[in-house]
């Protein structure tokens, strides 16, 4: 048993250890999808090289309007600049990071606010924008402990420079619209139900 279970290790041991395969190694059509990385594809660390090699199999499998989507995002990615580049990684890492319940979360959250109208979309984005400085901080700040469980930090009383003043509508109207419950779905909107005897 414990000979077997030790077998069974090394073999798996081994199998991680593979280098990723050298650029001679490769098949003529991977080559020619890859011609590109010709002159350095034996340089590259093997996770990169097996990245490239999980990628364009992924690539294959797309059909036509999956693959002009992916051209037109890599054209995007392209035209940034280096600063917003290392931005959207340094999200993507922290994204990446969180437990799977909240990143499915900000998916949800990310496609309700892509669903609505371009309008009702750019009528969100002026608004935040017309924000004071302080107060688009203030929403930063109060995301970031949200995403780290620290909900002590703000309370409920407004800034120090707005004392005084007017009071201004909560923030929360920037949020995008809930979707409509389903039929007899049970919530606070709803009145209590008697039960059925």
């Amino acid at each position: 048993m414990n000979k077997s279970l030790f077998v069974l290790s090394l073999l798996a041991l081994s199998l991680h250890l593979q280098a990723a395969p050298m650029w001679s190694e490769l098949d003529a059509q991977t080559q020619t999808d890859l011609v590109k990385l010709a002159d350095r594809w034996d340089a590259l660390p093997d996770e990169r090289r097996e990245k490239l090699l999980a990628g364009l199999a992924r690539w294959r499998m797309m059909d036509e309007a999956a693959k002009v989507a992916a051209r037109e995002k890599l054209h995007t990615w392209q035209q940034l600049p280096n600063e917003d580049r290392a931005r959207l990684r340094e999200r993507f890492k922290v994204f990446s990071q969180l437990d799977a319940d909240k990143q499915a979360k900000l998916r949800e959250l990310h496609q309700r606010f892509r669903g609505l109208p371009p309008q009702r979309r750019a009528e969100f984005m002026r608004r935040f924008e017309a924000l004071p400085k302080d107060q688009r901080q203030d929403l930063f700040q109060r995301f970031k402990d949200r995403r780290h469980g620290d909900s002590t930090r703000h309370n409920s009383s407004p800034p120090k420079s707005d004392q005084g003043a007017t009071p201004k509508p909560p923030s929360h109207d920037l949020k995008p619209p809930r979707p409509p419950r389903p039929e007899g779905h049970g919530g606070q909107d709803q009145p209590a139900r008697k039960p059925r005897h």
